[in-house]
């Protein structure tokens, strides 16, 4: 007997499937004011040329600019071929609302911590002589002490 005959692997037919591509998801374009807690009323426009991100509420017209980092490449008078899309765009609309919630937040502790200092160094000293009607009694004895040797 002679070697063993092995037979080939049947081939496999690929099946008609498309491959899936993944979609990007889009980033939000409007958003909710944080003033006037209305839904999608702020608009954010992106200046790439001046590098500057604006932000207006249409209800309320609160309104906030931060900067962007975008960058748009030079392009040669031999390169006019090239798309004018193809700018490195490193911020979105959705960084320059982020920017604005973070400012919202900054002022808000800020003004927090102010009125705690200002709370905290209006603590009510000790009350001063207070007279009845008529009476010339004194509530508080240690003041009254201390206003007998302060002369001295």
């Amino acid at each position: 007997m002679g070697p063993k005959k092995v037979k080939p692997f049947p081939k496999i037919q690929p099946l008609n499937l498309k491959p899936t591509v993944r979609q990007k998801e889009k980033l939000a374009t409007q958003f909710d004011c944080l003033f006037c807690n209305h839904e999608k009323s702020v608009d954010v426009k992106l200046d790439k040329k001046l590098g500057v991100g604006n932000l207006t509420c249409k209800v309320c017209g609160q309104s906030f600019q931060a900067t962007i980092n975008c960058k748009i490449p030079r392009i040669r008078p031999t390169e006019l071929h090239i798309a004018s899309d193809n700018s490195t765009d490193l911020s979105a609309q959705v960084d320059v609302y982020a920017d604005w919630m973070d400012a919202c937040d900054a002022v808000a502790k800020e003004s927090s911590g102010k009125a705690k200092a200002a709370r905290g160094s209006n603590v009510a000293s000790k009350p001063t002589a207070i007279a009845e009607e008529g009476d010339d009694f004194i509530v508080d004895d240690e003041l009254d002490a201390e206003g007998e040797y302060a002369d001295e």
